[in-house]
């Protein structure tokens, strides 16, 4: 998606996390409102470490959350339980992230029940 500029990618990004939340927001002059929604389940969202905390519920808990919206963030267990790899990999990206890595170990942990089942994301916004 283009923007044209700073502050239409800020009214959409609060326009988009409104919508997730149910709330409503007013429109400026020129701009469409917000659809009317009727969410009735549970999202999570946050914008970078926010959308970082977001990715692990997301995965983890992902029997309570239906979806979530994420932000300028990385997969979950990006940093791998540490705060040096967490720093380098998923803030800079010079380490790899290893996508089939984490796939794997979110798949391992569900089957050991030490996170909620995997197949609870299928189909699922995020």
């Amino acid at each position: 998606m283009k923007f044209r500029s700073l502050r239409t990618a800020a009214v959409t990004l609060a326009a988009a996390m409104a919508a997730v939340l149910g709330l409503t927001a007013p429109a400026h002059a020129g701009e469409p409102g917000l659809p009317r929604l009727n969410i009735t389940d549970t999202y999570v969202t946050g914008i970078s470490s926010g959308g970082f905390m977001a990715s692990q519920l997301q995965v983890a808990y992902s029997g309570t959350f239906n979806g979530a919206g994420i932000v300028a963030a990385g997969p979950y267990y990006c940093g791998k339980g540490g705060i040096v790899v967490g720093l380098i990999a998923c803030g800079t990206g010079l380490i790899s992230t290893d996508p089939e890595g984490i796939e794997q170990i979110a798949r391992r942990w569900s089957a050991d029940g030490r996170i909620d089942p995997v197949s609870n994301l299928a189909g699922k916004p995020g």
